[in-house]
């Protein structure tokens, strides 16, 4: 039988989103964090939380390197090309990445895929690592999720983790923004693997909390169970 979401599940459903917007000095709360960690341990996965400034820093540029190794590699780039969406307005209904939800602005998309090369000069590259961790704001966490994360059954669950996760951040008001690139390079990886001390990593993320960030568009019910 299918059973009806809670009224605090289901508001907390609507307001999950990705916030790739400026995120204010504010940490989350004591009681938040420690319900954060409870989500991830009772999915036997573990999450690390780094709130130190300095290191937070150092996270959020090497996510922004690993975003510009990532578009040298031509397949890789393709790939990401076909989701990727520069109109000026982005529609209610649709699939793909949206400039306006990604918070960049299109030429600067547009560059990111047409000349990515331009992004290793290397005055380039730092003004593009330092302006893209500014759209960042005051990030006060950075969190690594980890745990099994091999086998299907294992992918599963690793996934179940992540929702309840999303929905525990948006009960307590907080945003998230998964840090794709820096954890499917493999010297990135392994950066992230030496600073957190932990090999299995999953997945990556800022955390904290900003304005109601613009939706993205999503296909139909229907059309996605088809």
């Amino acid at each position: 039988d299918v059973v009806a979401p809670s009224p605090e599940a289901a508001r907390c459903l609507r307001h999950r989103r990705t916030s790739r917007l400026p995120y204010d000095a504010r940490h989350a709360t004591t009681v938040a964090r420690q319900r954060l960690h409870l989500v991830a341990e009772r999915h036997g996965h573990e999450l690390r939380v780094e709130d130190d400034p300095a290191r937070v820093r150092w996270l959020l540029k090497e996510n922004a390197h690993a975003i510009i190794a990532n578009l040298q590699h031509g397949d890789e780039r393709r790939e990401l090309a076909q989701w990727v969406r520069v109109d000026a307005h982005t529609p209610e209904v649709g699939d793909g990445l949206w400039s306006t939800p990604l918070g960049q602005p299109r030429w600067e998309i547009r560059a990111g895929f047409s000349a990515p090369w331009s992004f290793k000069l290397w005055g380039l590259s730092q003004l593009a690592v330092n302006r893209y961790v500014q759209t960042m704001g005051a990030t006060p966490h950075v969190a690594l999720l980890r745990g099994p994360f091999t086998t299907w059954p294992e992918l599963v669950a690793a996934g179940r983790c992540l929702m309840d996760l999303w929905l525990e951040l948006s009960a307590h008001d907080l945003y998230m923004h998964p840090f794709g690139s820096t954890l499917t390079n493999p010297t990135y990886a392994d950066r992230i693997a030496n600073f957190y001390g932990a090999g299995d990593g999953w997945l990556i993320f800022r955390f904290g909390h900003s304005a109601p960030p613009p939706a993205s568009p999503r296909l139909p019910l229907e059309e996605v169970m088809r």
